[in-house]
């Protein structure tokens, strides 16, 4: 889920279609923040990314051709996409939830990060760790959607963009708590401090007068 600083929001909607292999047109906001220093150190991090440049015309140029020392969040006039591949942030696919957030679930490269306690690293999206299997869940379809194949069009750089006739309800919500197969109550870390919050407000709620 997403950092501190990059909540995952708390909404519902719907999963309306399935992305192979995408790319990923990244959000101003993590270009700047992330991402100009980095290139500012040496502008070859774009390419051996996989990321393509444009200027504000709409022009592919070279990360080499611009004098990054120059260039700061105030005048970052330009686009950057990063090509589908085993490196692509957004994964091998893409899981399009209809919001005003610009959130998906998607799979990762990054795939080490699951073996962590505390895995909140995204910029807001919520990141897979089987995403085959959610594949098959979200198709419904084994005749025409079968494991295999899903899995072959997770293959190579061609992307696809599938359509679901019937979308798919997705709840994002946020729980500290929950109840395992064990039948015990286990608790996770409050990351976003919303339970501290709620609790701060029934306490005030409990010293007023109905």
């Amino acid at each position: 889920i997403g950092r501190k600083y990059r909540k995952t929001p708390v909404f519902s909607s719907d999963i309306y279609s399935v992305r192979f292999n995408p790319s990923w047109h990244v959000p101003r906001s993590i270009a700047v923040k992330d991402k100009l220093r980095k290139i500012r150190r040496d502008p070859s991090y774009l390419t051996r990314g996989g990321y393509v440049l444009y200027d504000s015309d709409g022009s592919r140029i070279s990360p080499q051709s611009v004098d990054w020392s120059a260039v700061s969040g105030s005048n970052f006039n330009f686009r950057i996409r990063q090509n589908p591949g085993n490196n692509n942030a957004l994964g091998k696919i893409r899981f399009a939830i209809k919001s005003p957030f610009n959130v998906y679930l998607h799979s990762t490269p990054d795939k080490h990060l699951f073996k962590k306690k505390s895995r909140s690293f995204s910029s807001g999206c919520i990141r897979v760790g089987d995403p085959k299997a959610l594949a098959e869940f979200v198709f419904n379809n084994p005749a025409t959607w079968p494991y295999d194949r899903i899995d072959r069009n997770m293959q190579g750089t061609k992307t696809q963009n599938v359509g679901l006739e019937n979308p798919v309800k997705v709840y994002i919500t946020y729980f500290t708590v929950w109840k395992g197969k064990d039948g015990k109550a286990h608790y996770g870390q409050d990351i976003y401090g919303q339970d501290l919050a709620i609790w701060s407000a029934l306490k005030n709620r409990k010293g007023r007068k109905t």
